[in-house]
């Protein structure tokens, strides 16, 4: 923490601090090397702090929202509320009908890490925003066939799958059209990959967060 009382990030080689930045509520853009798939962020000093291990850049990220979130004044609440609360007359009636949680004796955990259970989850990563809907509803009413906000999503989620895999490998639309040939006419895949690809140059990463 600075002398400003701001969440700073410190970058030290052989014990020595090199560089000292803030954390911005907007984190500064990336690129992958074509050569060495490194992710790579360029700092104000001209410096490149460059990340050939994904789990270091993931644990970076969290570091770097967790500044960057604490240097957000949070609101001040003129008093602490308090949530009201009361009773279910029929609750222990049903009660001997419910499976009650029976605690383990070890710890819950999940297998994998956070990238791999997103590559086998059969639903989308990928949740619209209030663009996409806009987008969609316009694509509908060009279109004489309907796509459902789902299978949007999914389409997305492929794309974003099939990069993240292939960063130096170029998506084209033939490549996309058949990588999602049971979610949608060709028509339909080739207009959503051109949204999708407008929308991550203006954004300047994917747009699934687990995949940045």
């Amino acid at each position: 923490m600075s002398a400003s009382r701001e969440w700073l990030l410190t970058v030290k080689r052989d014990g020595l601090t090199r560089c000292t930045f803030k954390a911005e509520k907007v984190m500064r853009p990336w690129s992958s090397s074509r050569f060495t798939h490194a992710i790579m962020v360029s700092l104000d000093n001209g410096w490149k702090l460059e990340f050939a291990n994904r789990r270091d850049w993931i644990i970076f990220k969290d570091l770097y929202k967790q500044c960057s979130d604490r240097n957000i004044p949070g609101p001040v609440a003129k008093s602490i509320p308090v949530p009201g609360v009361h009773g279910v007359s029929s609750y222990a009636e049903n009660e001997s009908n419910d499976f009650p949680f029976q605690r383990p004796a070890t710890y819950i955990s999940a297998h994998g890490d956070e990238i791999t259970r997103a590559m086998a989850r059969r639903t989308a990563n990928y949740d619209m925003d209030s663009e996409d809907e806009e987008w969609l509803s316009k694509l509908n009413n060009e279109f004489q066939e309907h796509v459902s906000e789902d299978n949007f999503e999914l389409i997305i989620d492929a794309f974003e799958k099939v990069y993240y895999c292939n960063p130096d490998d170029s998506l084209d639309v033939k490549s996309a059209a058949s990588c999602c040939q049971d979610l949608g006419s060709k028509e339909v895949v080739e207009a959503v990959y051109t949204y999708w690809m407008s929308k991550r140059k203006q954004k300047r990463s994917l747009l699934i967060r687990v995949f940045q």
